[in-house]
């Protein structure tokens, strides 16, 4: 394509980009990924040997980031189908299915299968609250334990989030070891299906010695019933959609991923329909149809999509489209928004140590050679086996997902046993008890929770170690940790604490940014220097509390001017309860650390 025709491409696809946004009223993150995906493929159309779909989509995940691109556009794309399997009423529909399928008996499983199958592409956490409700409904109409309820729905929900993707966890690591997506799903549902089975059977009739009364209010409004008519037993609701409709938000994704592989399985490697697979398998496609699917569910739903979106976000919104395109874009995106930063955190303090130490004295090792080499290219640094690094190492640091670590330990525990290395693990919430019991009480353990700021020399590492490791050991680790920013030692009853500032507050931080530009956006300033001036300005005050050693408040009452502008800023935020947002978020992270462990 020549130059000029190339700028004319550019301006038409900014134009599309404003048409997305101010008229279409898509959120921008989407109105950007579209754009991308239009210039991508008009691009690759005049190219001399062209690019297919799936080059287009491999080229913009690919701009996601390395580590993010394979899983953070399908993680996005889950969250968002949450919300509208949650809007539409399809987790009802679903439930409502299984009370009639087993004619009001057994009703724990009407909740428990729902959550089974809509956490096959949904976050188990958002799947425990579109199912929670239905649990709390049935165990007040019918007097269940809530306790039967809530185990066997968390059951059913933990299985396939652990076991089928294109949940986060198991998407990551079928990724990770290149494996055929397919086949993980298809192996995955026989597998966690009687293993649900199993523990139901066997479970039933414990679950019902203690009868554990169902949330009041929840439940307020339900009258218990010692009918047996499926009639009086079904969930209720305003247009709900039908079942088949309901099932097809979940099955879209599922069929199109699994349907592909098991159909290049059984044809020929040059047959046409490969073609097709290629593009519809796709896991970002596949989800991607399934998200379209539920949109276009939700217009024959429009009343009570809106009730719902007003329920939950305590906004009405002024039309149907600004739900659908907008609000439940944003709901998901902030549903996604810490798995996502937790992907990009190892390779944030790899990019720290490589700076102390020459990239020859670096080494890292992923799930499969292809991996370890692509990082150690984009770290500037040695790739190696893990037994390698384990028998040749002074420092082996523990950068896994919490869940995974029991495996990597079992999986390598011969090496393990024979190292004599210093382990630092950057696992959120698992304790140092737990990894000696993993690694062995006799190894030396440093347990670390840094933030994504140490690739750029600004971060925070916060480390406590266990009794094995010397003083020497440590004046060691902080010395190649100083590249990082500040390395503070911590009692481990606090680390989880210090995380949910330190390794989540960065997050708030940005949104913090963003929110200010936006402000000066609409004072009158261009975007790039309404976002530098922001940052820069966040820098030099966090610079003056760490340089002064004076007391916030006492900055901020130097800044503020009687009657000035600055002060009616600082009313503005309080009136809009700035400070307790901010201990409230910092209080949710600090709670969902804990339980990582």
């Amino acid at each position: 394509m020549s130059a000029t025709g190339f700028l004319i491409l550019l301006i038409v696809t900014i134009a599309l980009l404003m048409v997305l946004i101010m008229k279409v009223k898509l959120h921008p993150t989407f109105a950007l990924f579209t754009s991308a995906l239009f210039m991508g493929l008009v691009l690759g159309h005049f190219e001399t040997e062209g690019f297919s779909f799936t080059e287009v989509l491999n080229l913009i995940t690919s701009g996601f980031g390395s580590t993010l691109g394979s899983m953070g556009i399908p993680i996005m794309l889950g969250a968002i189908l949450a919300m509208g399997v949650q809007d539409t009423g399809a987790a009802k529909s679903i439930a409502n299915f299984f009370i009639k399928l087993f004619r009001g008996k057994n009703l724990e499983l009407a909740p428990s299968l729902t959550a089974y199958i809509v956490s096959i592409p949904v976050f188990g956490d958002i799947t425990t609250i579109l199912t929670s409700n239905i649990a709390n409904v049935l165990s007040k109409r019918k007097h269940i334990s809530m306790g039967k309820m809530a185990a066997f729905t968390q059951t059913g929900l933990n299985l396939t989030h652990a076991m089928v993707p294109p949940t986060p966890g198991i998407l990551a690591v079928s990724i990770l070891l290149g494996a055929d997506l397919g086949l993980v799903i298809g192996w995955g549902v026989v597998i966690s299906l009687i293993a649900f089975l199993l523990t139901w059977l066997v479970l039933r009739k414990w679950t019902d010695k203690e009868f554990v009364e169902p949330v009041p209010e929840v439940v307020a409004e339900i009258e218990e019933t010692s009918s047996n008519d499926v009639k009086d037993i079904l969930i209720t609701g305003d247009d709900l959609p039908g079942t088949f409709a309901s099932f097809l938000t979940i099955l879209i994704p599922v069929i199109l991923i699994a349907g592909s592989s098991f159909i290049n399985m059984a044809v020929a490697e040059d047959a046409p329909i490969r073609a097709y697979t290629a593009i519809f398998g796709d896991k970002v496609v596949a989800l991607g149809l399934g998200v379209i699917y539920t949109m276009l569910l939700a217009v024959f739903h429009k009343a009570s999509v809106r009730k719902s979106n007003k329920d939950v976000s305590g906004k009405d919104p002024e039309n149907f489209r600004e739900v659908v395109l907008d609000s439940w874009i944003a709901r998901g995106l902030a549903v996604a928004l810490p798995a996502l930063l937790i992907t990009g955190m190892g390779g944030a303090l790899a990019t720290a140590a490589a700076k102390q130490v020459t990239g020859e004295r670096v080494a890292v090792a992923c799930s499969s050679p292809a991996h370890s080499a692509a990082a150690s290219k984009r770290l500037g640094c040695q790739a190696a086996a893990p037994e390698e690094i384990l028998s040749g190492s002074k420092f082996v640091f523990l950068g896994v997902k919490p869940q995974m670590i029991d495996g990597v330990a079992q999986s390598l525990a011969v090496p393990i046993a024979a190292s004599e290395s210093i382990f630092v693990s950057m696992l959120a919430g698992v304790q140092l008890e737990r990894l000696e019991r993993l690694l062995g009480a006799d190894k030396k353990i440093i347990r670390i929770l840094p933030n994504t700021a140490c690739a750029v020399g600004q971060g925070v590492v916060l480390y406590c170690a266990n009794g094995n490791v010397t003083d020497g050991d440590l004046a060691a680790f902080c010395a190649l940790m100083a590249a990082a920013g500040i390395v503070d030692p911590i009692s481990e009853a606090l680390i989880d604490a210090g995380c949910a500032i330190t390794g989540c507050g960065p997050a708030f931080a940005y949104m913090f940014i963003e929110a200010l530009a936006d402000g000066g956006v609409k004072c009158g300033l261009p975007r790039a220097k309404a976002i530098r001036y922001t940052a820069q300005m966040l820098a030099g005050s966090a610079e003056m509390v760490l340089q002064s050693g004076k007391h916030p408040e006492q900055l901020k009452d130097e800044v503020c001017s009687p009657g000035g502008s600055t002060i009616a800023g600082v009313d503005a935020l309080e009136q809009h309860g700035f400070r307790g947002s901010c201990i409230a978020a910092v209080d949710a992270a600090f709670e969902k650390t804990r339980q990582l462990g």
